[in-house]
């Protein structure tokens, strides 16, 4: 069974108050990347890392959206600030390697590496450890952390933060 990430980007101007504001759907952005996933909320963590913002909860103060949006059939909800994002080390490694195997489909653009159990026929090796750069690298999570970025030139760092919860 997949996972999906549901949650917002929300950002508060302190100019008028601490109230937070949803701004950016995030889960239409970053969709089914477990690497993603488990490196920074330790959500399916098949790559193992050392997850950096898991279990948090949700913010007590987030968007009514999130408030709305959340029920018992989520999980994990949890959340980061821009600043905390921004600082991440992307040289670090996994801390042990990939759970799943992968192997090399041929496509019209080149070689496509894909984890998962192979097919018949095709070899599959054993993955190595993984550095966070790779987790981080899908363009749906770019787009936001480019947008968050945006956000945090006008409001501040600590004033966005991406809110995040599983099915």
């Amino acid at each position: 069974m997949s996972t999906w990430l549901f949650g917002e980007v929300e950002y508060r101007d302190k100019a008028f108050g601490s109230e937070w504001f949803a701004v950016i759907n995030a889960g239409c952005l970053i969709v089914g990347d477990y690497d993603l996933y488990g490196c920074l909320f330790g959500v399916r963590n098949y790559a193992n890392f050392e997850p950096l913002f898991a279990n948090r909860g949700l913010p007590e103060d987030c968007c009514e959206s999130v408030k709305q949006s959340f029920c018992d059939d989520f999980h994990s909800p949890t959340f980061c600030s821009f600043s905390e994002l921004r600082s991440i080390n992307l040289e670090e490694y996994s801390t042990k390697p990939d759970e799943r195997q992968w192997y090399t489909l041929q496509s019209k653009n080149g070689p496509i590496r894909i984890k998962g159990n192979a097919p018949p026929g095709v070899d599959a090796r054993t993955s190595e450890r993984m550095q966070r750069a790779e987790a981080l690298s899908n363009e749906g999570y770019q787009t936001v952390y480019k947008l968050m970025a945006v956000l945090a030139d006008r409001f501040g760092e600590e004033n966005v933060r991406l809110v995040v919860y599983f099915d």
